[in-house]
């Protein structure tokens, strides 16, 4: 496992200028104890989780919507992010020089709890933090490759956030008010 500490740093420092909250985990003990404390006081039946083999042992717990299964309708999926106070996601990779996580739908199955529930925590493998978006767009030489990986990308920096004419900054308008970003310092 290789996980560049000056990345990781740079990274939390960016987030934490984003307003998000960075954590640190080990084990996926660890990580089962932040989330537990993240997700204090909310109702478990509110708290969704997507359907990726790396975060099924990690938070065994929590409410799937698998919009890839057969039967699965759009407007189940809808009514099904919209009763979440929370969601939890893995992330695809990170930028360090922007605090930015990136999620490829051809993994995740769908923007949805990223984007719905006014809490997002994504889980970050360390290894895939990079320096800047030109070290991500390396990954995909050809453009058919990066296609591949799903029909959107996602690029997150920080909670939702806007201002109106007066400038007055609102959170949440737009997405989450609240971003949690795990990053996972044990192999998955």
């Amino acid at each position: 496992m290789n996980i560049r500490i000056d990345l990781l740093e740079q990274l939390e420092a960016e987030l934490r200028g984003l307003q998000a909250q960075p954590y640190r985990a080990g084990t996926p003990a660890e990580v089962q104890e932040l989330l537990k404390s993240i997700l204090k006081g909310y109702d478990p039946e509110q708290v969704g989780c997507e359907d990726r083999p790396f975060l099924k042992p990690l938070a065994p717990d929590l409410s799937r919507f698998n919009p890839r299964e057969k039967e699965a309708r759009r407007a189940d999926q809808w009514r099904f992010y919209q009763g979440l106070q929370a969601g939890v996601t893995g992330a695809d990779y990170a930028l360090a020089d922007t605090g930015t996580l990136i999620l490829l739908s051809g993994t995740s199955g769908g923007r949805g709890l990223s984007l719905v529930p006014p809490v997002h925590i994504a889980l970050l493998p360390g290894e895939r933090i990079l320096p800047a978006l030109d070290d991500f767009l390396e990954l995909f030489p050809a453009g058919d490759l990066l296609l591949a990986q799903g029909s959107a990308i996602t690029f997150i920096s920080g909670a939702s956030r806007t201002a109106d004419i007066e400038l007055k900054l609102v959170h949440g308008a737009h997405g989450p008010k609240e971003l949690h970003v795990i990053t996972l310092l044990f192999p998955i």
